[in-house]
């Protein structure tokens, strides 16, 4: 498989975590957000963000990719104010085929102090933030990507 990787740090982290994160963590009670997995890719999406939009073939391949290797990716819409019906349109028409989650209460949001769409948090198998900021270096300004 031929995958163009994001050109952003985050992404460097995912051959690295193959080889040395290591541990899984075992959940009782309220965390049982993350079980079972070598790292985790987190990525804030909004139905209503244009950038959101465009990376659906990317993250979908990356997930692939890397679910042999025990990383999973999981899509996170964080607020209330966003209905299942949305999202799983909102997944089907941009070809997003990973995990996700309507983060209404903002657990997931608050724990890794998520503040903006799209944005990328990689976490190793406790739960541990590696990794946070942007997918790639796409946009570069409010409304403005590069060409």
């Amino acid at each position: 498989m031929n995958i163009s990787f994001p050109r952003t740090a985050w992404a460097l982290l995912l051959p690295l975590c193959i080889v040395s994160c290591s541990g899984r963590i075992k959940n009782s009670g309220t965390s049982t957000l993350f079980s079972g997995h070598r790292a985790y890719v987190n990525v804030f999406l909004s139905p209503d963000c244009p950038l959101c939009q465009g990376y659906g073939s990317l993250l979908s391949q990356l997930d692939s990719a890397y679910a042999v290797h025990d990383i999973s990716f999981r899509a996170v819409f964080p607020g209330n104010g966003v209905s299942r019906e949305t999202v799983d349109d909102f997944l089907k028409e941009y070809r997003f085929s990973m995990q996700y989650f309507i983060d209404s209460s903002r657990v997931i949001t608050n724990y890794f102090s998520a503040e903006t769409t799209p944005q990328v948090f990689f976490s190793d198998s406790l739960g541990r933030p590696l990794y946070s900021g942007m997918i790639d270096n796409l946009a570069y300004e409010t409304g403005k990507k590069r060409t």
